[in-house]
């Protein structure tokens, strides 16, 4: 939808500043910060690529909070949005705009939020099976994404202890 300039328009971007202070930075949410703190930083996470990919997560659950309410923003939707969005981190060596714009798994949820009643309408949706025919090395994936490995593989839980 097209944004007026404007009071509309700074009304619009505080609300989404607030939002995502709310959703990242406060206390409020522990057990969502603690799963972000531990799966958004890895090593090399602050590559380009790296930081699309977590700004794609981050957007889907603020969109998902700002729809439904922080009260509804639980364990299974944090983790699978993650889950839904990094496995473009394992898929690619690579990650422009492009790739990020292009990636099904993601981008879906742009589409589907806005347009269901309740978040378990998107359950069918949320659930993906992810199966590696092989073994996480620097050879197969980019360096430093074995903890999303692990975790995409049910390795490690959400408190990123080993399985």
């Amino acid at each position: 939808m097209p944004i007026i300039n404007g009071k509309v328009f700074f009304d619009y971007v505080f609300h989404y500043i607030e939002l995502k202070r709310d959703l990242f930075e406060n206390i409020i949410f522990r057990d969502f910060q603690n799963f972000y703190t531990i799966f958004t930083n890895y090593e090399k996470s602050d590559r380009i690529g790296d930081l699309k990919v977590k700004n794609l997560f981050e957007n889907i659950c603020m969109l998902f909070t700002d729809r439904f309410g922080i009260d509804k923003f639980d364990k299974v939707y944090y983790t699978e949005f993650y889950k839904n969005c990094y496995q473009l981190r394992l898929d690619k060596k690579a990650i422009n705009d492009n790739s990020v714009l292009n990636y099904e798994k993601g981008q879906k949820f742009f589409y589907q939020i806005p347009d269901v009643y309740q978040p378990e309408e998107l359950h069918q949706s949320l659930f993906c099976n992810y199966v590696y025919d092989k073994e996480w090395s620097v050879g197969n994936f980019v360096k430093g994404s074995e903890k999303i490995y692990k975790y995409l593989t049910n390795k490690i839980d959400e408190n990123g202890a080993t399985k």
